[in-house]
Parts: C-alpha cells; structure tokens; sequence
C-alpha cells in the first residue's frame, strides 16, 4: 500500500497526477489519498494529520509526505525513515524528527531533490521507491544531525491558571483540532473547575466522552483518537460559530 499526504490541493492536476503515476508504473501498490489540503509549509499540520490515521495503517505500508518547505534548496536531501512498522519517504523538512520526537532517529539519505515539487512523487519518490525496493537498506547512508532539519513540537504551554494550545488543523466540517492532549489537560485541571475559552462570550465546562444526538447546533469538546482536544459543532461549523483559526490561541482556565 503507498499513501499520499501532500499540499497539492484537493483539486489538483499534480494529485491526480502522482496518483496515475502510481497506478502505471508501481500498478502492485494499492493507494490511499490522505489529504492533500496541507497548507504550504505547515509540517506541523501534516504531522498532524498523519498521526489521526497512522493506527489504522497496515504494518510496511509505504508512505510518500510531500509537503513543501521554505529552506528546500538548502535541505534539499530526500529522507527515509521506519516508524511504527511503516516505510516513509519525504523531504529534509523537520516532519521526521517532529513525528519520531528524536533526533537521533535512524533517517537515510536517499537522494538530493531541487526540481519541481508539483512533480516530486514522479520525478524522486517514486523512483527512489524501486532502487530501494530493488537494493539494501544498509547501501544507504544515514543522514548527520548537522544536516537534519530539526523542528520541535508545539506543545500545550501552563501560564499561571491558564492553558493555553493551540488549533493545528481544521477539517472539511470546520472541526477543530488542537495540541492540548488529555494528559496535559488532566495535569492542569486535576480535581479544580475548568472553562474552554472558545470566544470572548463564550465557554465550555464539559468534555464529552461520547458525542450524543441532537437536532444540530450543539458544541462538543472531547479528546480524539489520539488524545488531543477536539471542538466540533453538530451539524455546524465550530470555526464559524467562534470564529477560529489555525495557529488560533485556545485557552483553558482555572476556576
């Protein structure tokens, strides 16, 4: 199975593109399209979303991440790593050492790449993915640290009696998605009271557990399949209803 993760854009020709490539030249593979709405440049939003499904890929899959960066024609190696029993290929761009959180992780240096990014599936990844598949691992050479694009994740920060995270991804349904994981959120609140600061007006003192059925309209703050605060509208737009954003600072308070 190959998957793909790019900011191509949903309606791409570059998408549909590298996904015809596939199908012609590595025609054994079987394809899922993860998203291909990463914002230019927003590895965290990509690591991100990788990690919402990265439980429910099958063990070998192979993973193509082509999500542009600004300094790519300085760090313009191509990267292979093994995370959780998947095969991943992608740039020099930090998503490697954001995922594993180590810097000292195993990650090869294929090849360098400097053409077109709208071509990089055809032109490197794939490519790249049959002299592996035909070669060693170990023929290989591990890329230093002094080369490695190092990027360090946003966490969920305590200011006095505050949280405060932030909203790394907003899907389809205006979800919103943010870095507060349960285990931070249950350090800071222990047994006190606490508020969601959703808008200047409004506030939310409850995580569900279960999302219940209602007529529409109704916001729930729960921790998704990873752990993480999620704010959704039921049959509704949690960005538009509180006007958020990504990079939007959210806060938890204390009361």
């Amino acid at each position: 199975m190959i998957t793909l993760l790019t900011d191509f854009g949903e309606k791409s020709i570059n998408a549909a593109r590298s996904k015809a490539w596939i199908r012609k030249e590595l025609s054994d593979h079987e394809i899922i399209e993860i998203s291909h709405s990463i914002h230019q440049n927003d590895i965290n939003e990509a690591v991100y979303v990788f990690n919402l499904i990265i439980d429910l890929l099958p063990q070998g899959t192979i993973c193509f991440i082509g999500v542009d960066f600004d300094k790519r024609l300085i760090h313009k190696e191509i990267i292979y790593f093994e995370f959780q029993g998947l095969k991943i290929i992608t740039y020099n761009n930090g998503f490697g050492t954001l995922l594993t959180n180590d810097n000292n992780f195993q990650f090869y240096h294929l090849t360098d790449f400097t053409g077109f990014h709208s071509e990089v599936i055809i032109d490197c990844f794939g490519p790249q993915l049959r002299e592996l598949q035909l070669g060693s691992l170990s023929d290989q050479p591990i890329i230093n640290n002094d080369k490695l694009n190092i990027k360090m994740p946003l966490k969920a920060v305590t200011k006095g009696e505050m949280l405060q995270g932030q909203i790394i991804f907003i899907d389809s349904q205006d979800t919103c998605y943010t870095n507060i994981s349960k285990s931070a959120f249950d350090q800071f609140v222990e047994k006190s009271s606490f508020q969601i600061v959703l808008s200047r007006h409004e506030r939310i003192s409850k995580i569900w557990s279960q999302l219940e059925i209602t007529e529409g309209g109704s916001t729930y703050c729960y921790f998704n399949a990873v752990g993480n605060l999620t704010i959704s509208v039921h049959r509704g737009s949690a960005k538009r209803l509180y006007g958020l954003s990504r990079g939007h600072n959210l806060l938890i308070e204390k009361v």
